[in-house]
């Protein structure tokens, strides 16, 4: 009875247009009765409209692109559209869509399973700390050991400690920033490295570098 009064309320919204019916059948492999049907099942009408608009978004993103989607794993498709109905941040939903959208895209790389889940334990003073520290890190391409410095980021993002330290910490446990590793070049092994501690000197792992890369389209930053 649940799903199907979700269902009855959701039909008396807006649905998705025709090309965004056909996004869907694409990246579902034909399955589009049982994604409704997953869809009216599992969510109120509030997060069927973000879905929606989800869907919407990220097919608009391939239609700039002269692209048509491709088929998008399951594993990938439904936790990407549970976790993106639950996010209320529209910059989020930008990351969302464009996440999506790069699952989609017959050019891109292959999204793995892993980053819905990831985008989804990020707060968005979170995914903006982690964005500003590779816009940082990249301005200073000739510079070895590149790093972003906690309180410029701070001063340009405008946050206090407090907040700052606890958003690095959960960017360090879901890998997507670390501190700086050196080279030891005063051993006998010129390869050891050293990681220092603390939250006042970042890096974007290579595992954050492609996770932003799924999180964002051509042009975007």
């Amino acid at each position: 009875m649940a799903g199907k009064a979700v269902v009855a309320a959701a039909s008396a919204k807006p649905g998705l247009s025709p090309e965004a019916e056909k996004f869907l059948d694409q990246v579902s492999g034909g399955a589009r009765r049982e994604v409704g049907a997953w869809i009216g099942d599992h969510f109120l009408v509030r997060r069927l409209k973000a879905q929606l608009k989800l869907l919407e978004r990220a097919h608009q993103y391939l239609r700039d692109a002269g692209r048509d989607p491709r088929e998008v794993k399951w594993n990938v498709l439904f936790p990407l559209l549970e976790a993106a109905s639950l996010d209320e941040d529209d910059d989020m939903a930008d990351r969302w869509a464009a996440l999506l959208a790069n699952a989609a895209d017959p050019l891109a790389d292959e999204v793995p399973p892993s980053f819905a889940d990831v985008l989804r334990q990020l707060t968005p003073l979170e995914a903006r700390i982690l964005v500003r520290t590779r816009a940082v890190i990249d301005e200073r391409k000739d510079e070895p050991g590149r790093f972003a410095a906690g309180h410029g980021l701070r001063e340009l993002l405008g946050i206090a400690e407090p907040a700052y330290d606890l958003s690095v910490e959960n960017l360090f446990r879901l890998r997507l920033l670390r501190p700086p590793v050196i080279k030891l070049e005063f051993t006998s092994t010129p390869e050891l490295e050293y990681q220092l501690a603390g939250n006042e000197a970042v890096q974007v792992t290579g595992f954050g570098r492609a996770f932003l890369a799924a999180c964002e389209r051509s042009g975007s930053g």
